[in-house]
């Protein structure tokens, strides 16, 4: 049984894998374009469809798991808390800490 579930997760993987390696291939086709060296940015470009592929591979296969109704709201509310969390943290390093440095915030 504990191979039947392996082979199907496999299965899972690649039809999942080959989207993120083909929209991988689209970004490095566009970001590796130019005539300036690749940078920080463009290994971010890379690697994003690849995480987000994986990512949503397994949040596929714990959503599977999921046997009673209210697990799979609570997990979806977890994954949008988190995302929202470190949208902020993302937020406030870009913007809102360089404001405080040079002075303070603007009033509104």
């Amino acid at each position: 049984d504990s191979l039947l579930d392996n082979q199907k997760s496999i299965d899972s993987l690649k039809k999942t894998l080959f989207p993120a390696l083909l929209a991988a291939a689209g970004v490095a086709s566009l970001e590796l374009g130019g005539v300036e060296l690749p940078g920080v940015g463009d290994l971010w470009a890379f690697m994003q469809p690849i995480f987000f592929g994986l990512g949503f591979w397994r949040v596929e296969r714990l959503m599977k798991n999921c046997s009673q109704p209210g697990e799979t709201q609570a997990f979806t509310g977890a994954m949008m808390m988190m995302v929202a969390f470190f949208s902020l943290l993302w937020t406030s390093h870009d913007f809102v800490v360089p404001m405080l440095q040079e002075g303070g915030l603007p009033r509104l």
